[in-house]
């Protein structure tokens, strides 16, 4: 596949959000290639890109080398995210729940998800998710605690690929009881 000199040109959110970016490559199963091209786009970009925007692309980063089984490397940049996913939080327990199982860490991945679980609703959630909706109107609406659904395919999937276990196309004999 040629590289995608294009994608490096592209806005942050077009290039994260869109077709036109990453994903696109993702969806064609060229994991480690979508990572790469994320990787560039940093550092092409990195002079325009806050730390919001960095932690994100290095999450998305994380997500294409677990798809590609390159575990130890989505581990480092799932950590990397955490100076903008504070302790307690719904993005931080997420990533915690990630780690562990990646990590094969049946028991911190289920405190990981209990903690998860256990979060109210932030103030001004109900705003954002009103916000969310008008920006983007053909994407599924974010239910809370963020994330649990795909805590709950891991800890379902436990054992499986990060790739079976996110898209929860796995045998279900791992489960972990809530």
């Amino acid at each position: 596949m040629e590289p995608r000199y294009e994608a490096l040109e592209l806005g942050f959110q077009e290039f994260d959000q869109s077709e036109a970016g990453w994903r696109g490559v993702a969806r064609e199963g060229c994991y480690l290639e979508a990572a790469n091209l994320i990787s560039n786009y940093k550092q092409a970009n990195l002079d325009d890109l806050g730390l919001e925007s960095t932690s994100r692309l290095e999450w998305h980063e994380g997500q294409m080398r677990a798809y590609a089984g390159d575990y130890s490397a989505a581990i480092n940049l799932f950590r990397a995210t955490f100076d903008t996913r504070e302790s307690g939080t719904a993005d931080r327990h997420y990533a915690e729940a990630t780690i562990a199982f990646l990590q094969h860490d049946r028991a911190a991945l289920q405190a990981a998800r209990d903690e998860l679980a256990d979060l109210p609703p932030p103030e001004g959630f109900e705003a954002a998710i009103e916000r969310f909706e008008r920006l983007y109107p053909d994407h599924p609406v974010p239910t809370w605690p963020l994330n649990l659904n795909v805590v709950d395919k891991l800890v379902r999937c436990f054992g499986a690929t990060y790739e079976a276990a996110y898209s929860g196309q796995c045998a279900s004999v791992n489960a972990i009881s809530d």
